[in-house]
């Protein structure tokens, strides 16, 4: 991870740093010959986000803050619920796709601290809330498998049947915005160089 951060600050120009407004900034600089895409996230906030999935299986490795996972599953003995699935798209673009007969549980929590590693699956539906034991941003390293056969299949599920979802899309960073993500990058570097 530290080479990873070290070759990310020393070709900052060049790195691609967006904003997914109010939740967090993406910093991707590239892949492997095997598809694998690095990328660090810094966390404006990770407050409970919605229950959903992904397009590829990624691991994400916390180097600081904390924050706690819940896994879902939908118990279909339930019969007398519904939980709604609704499409995400880029962009957030969501759209109502149907119902299931079923429950919404949770059926694991995992909490991510720092030196702590969480695979998640492409076809695992979770959230993410904030730690109560955590004042400091979240920062994470993500390593996503790209997979070249892969097509985009992320959902949203919910006991609800509409959703108030933010339609701000994923934007390139401000020059302030990258300002403030290379001096947490740097902070974070040297606090792992020097101790």
């Amino acid at each position: 991870m530290i080479k990873h951060l070290n070759n990310t600050l020393d070709n900052w120009r060049d790195a691609d740093v967006r904003t997914v407004p109010n939740v967090m900034y993406q910093i991707r600089y590239g892949r492997d010959a095997n598809n694998v895409e690095f990328r660090f996230h810094l966390f404006i906030s990770s407050e409970e986000t919605y229950v959903h999935n992904h397009q590829y299986d990624f691991l994400s490795y916390c180097i600081q803050g904390e924050y706690c996972e819940s896994l879902w599953n939908i118990d279909t003995t339930r019969s007398d619920v519904i939980t709604y699935e609704f499409s995400r798209n880029s962009g957030n673009d969501i759209g109502l796709l149907g119902s299931k007969q079923g429950a919404l549980y949770i059926e694991e929590k995992r909490h991510h601290f720092p030196g702590n590693v969480l695979s998640v699956t492409r076809n695992r539906f979770h959230s993410i809330s904030s730690s109560a034991t955590s004042n400091k941003m979240v920062v994470t390293f993500v390593a996503r498998y790209i997979c070249p056969m892969a097509t985009r299949h992320t959902f949203i599920w919910s006991p609800e049947e509409s959703i108030q979802a933010p339609t701000d899309q994923i934007e390139p960073a401000t020059e302030n915005e990258r300002d403030i993500v290379y001096k947490q990058l740097k902070d974070i570097y040297e606090q792992r160089c020097c101790s």
